[in-house]
């Protein structure tokens, strides 16, 4: 298979299956949280804004404030900001998007499978996971699971 190199920030840098990225020198500098809250988007609003709105559209739902072992404190702004942005910097769509994510974590019971990675349980362990192999037959790409 042919994966295209993506850079870290989807913020300021877009690419297609197929495509390389130049090399951007900024990148380091573009991509710092604090700059990515305080940049004013298409949508006419900073990030921080953005994540306050989605912030407040979960309340609503009553999905937020997240449960504390969800993620890391200081991940949790980067987590809603890359929301923000993989869903066209609409705060509503962000939201809905970022509720559907939780749902889906709460029905796979993704907590305690990460309880259990965490206290030294190998991936092929838990019942879930299957391990994938690829390999090439002649030039065809073939996927195997286990």
């Amino acid at each position: 298979f042919r994966y295209a190199r993506l850079t870290c920030c989807s913020a300021t840098n877009r690419v297609s299956v197929g495509q390389r990225m130049a090399f951007n020198p900024k990148r380091n500098q573009e991509c710092k949280i604090d700059l990515l809250l305080s940049k004013v988007w298409e949508s006419g609003i900073t990030g921080q804004q953005a994540i306050d709105k989605m912030k407040d559209i979960l309340k609503g739902k009553g999905k937020f404030p997240l449960a504390e072992d969800f993620a890391p404190p200081e991940w949790v702004d980067a987590i809603f900001l890359r929301f923000f942005i993989g869903f066209k910097k609409n705060p509503a769509a962000a939201a809905e998007a970022f509720s559907d994510m939780l749902d889906w974590r709460a029905k796979n019971n993704i907590q305690a499978i990460r309880a259990q990675l965490l206290a030294g349980m190998t991936p092929e362990q838990v019942c879930q996971l299957s391990v994938v192999h690829f390999f090439s037959n002649g030039g065809r790409n073939l996927v195997s699971s286990i």
